[in-house]
């Protein structure tokens, strides 16, 4: 049976900024929208500093930005950066059923030489996208958005509510 090829990626979106955009957008130019995927992170509520946005309102920014892409959580499984080599198999294997269901072969794009080397291990093809001209990270934005510094050069002016909303919920960086 020949399986699709879907383009995938993946982040926590913590909020979505330009450089995710330009990663997704990237994505959809080569499979065009209807064989696109992001996966979100993470998608299990919490409101500590790295994650302070439920899955839905990340969800809701990826769509506002790209309407029609869909959009799937991706739960964490525990995992720390002290022991995310040892559990990389378990969280290798929730994308894999996924793929499996969908009955795809998924193509991950990504920023990371790490991250996507990771996916690279279960995964046949993975593509660096070049970040470089646009060297926005959600950490920064987070930081920014704590320390009530302006955000419209890294992220959408259609997502600067949401990703506001919850400033003085969120701890300084």
């Amino acid at each position: 049976m020949n399986k699709k090829e879907i383009g995938v990626v993946l982040g926590r979106f913590s909020p979505l900024h330009k450089g995710h955009e330009a990663l997704i957008g990237a994505l959809i130019k080569k499979h065009k929208i209807a064989h696109s995927l992001v996966f979100i992170g993470s998608s299990e509520a919490n409101t500590d500093g790295r994650t302070p946005y439920s899955f839905q309102t990340r969800k809701d920014m990826v769509q506002q930005r790209f309407p029609g892409i869909l959009v799937l959580p991706l739960p964490d499984i525990g995992v720390t950066e002290n022991d995310f080599k040892m559990t990389n198999g378990k969280w290798l294997d929730q994308i894999s059923a996924i793929e499996t269901k969908m009955q795809a072969q998924f193509v991950f794009y990504g920023g990371s030489q790490n991250d996507l080397k990771y996916l690279a291990e279960r995964f046949k093809i993975a593509v660096l996208v070049d970040r470089k001209s646009i060297p926005i990270t959600a950490t920064g934005v987070r930081s920014d958005i704590a320390n009530r510094v302006e955000i419209d050069e890294k992220v959408h002016a259609d997502i600067i509510p949401s990703a506001t909303k919850k400033i003085g919920e969120m701890p300084q960086q």
